[in-house]
């Protein structure tokens, strides 16, 4: 069967989105995600450290916002690759980040088996 390989962060869920959400609430800012630049968010959130973003990526606070942060029609159509292809999930993160981004998939990509 052919493979199909698929990015979690910014392709599945627009992480970009969540992770702004969260900062802005914190330093009650008003920024605009399509606005941050950086991957570690210092262009917006100068005040903001790479612990602070990584301790974000791995809260459980980011995993409920994500759920409603699913880009539109993802899920339809990952569902319909993977009756053609077997559907990989890539990412990068801390041992912690991966296995809740596993979790978050098994609930709501049930039809995904396969991760790296």
């Amino acid at each position: 069967m052919k493979k199909i390989f698929i990015d979690f962060d910014n392709v599945i869920v627009n992480s970009t989105y969540v992770v702004t959400k969260i900062l802005n609430k914190k330093y009650n800012k008003n920024v605009e995600w399509e606005d941050v630049r950086s991957y570690d968010f210092s262009d917006k959130f100068p005040e903001t450290n790479k612990n602070e973003i990584l301790e974000i990526f791995n809260s459980d606070e980011f995993f409920t916002l994500a759920k409603q942060s699913i880009y539109f029609n993802s899920k339809k159509v990952i569902e319909k690759f993977s009756k053609d292809f077997d559907v990989f999930i890539l990412t990068i993160g801390t041992p912690m980040n991966i296995k809740l981004k596993i979790d978050f998939l098994k609930e709501n990509f049930p039809f995904i088996s396969k991760y790296i």
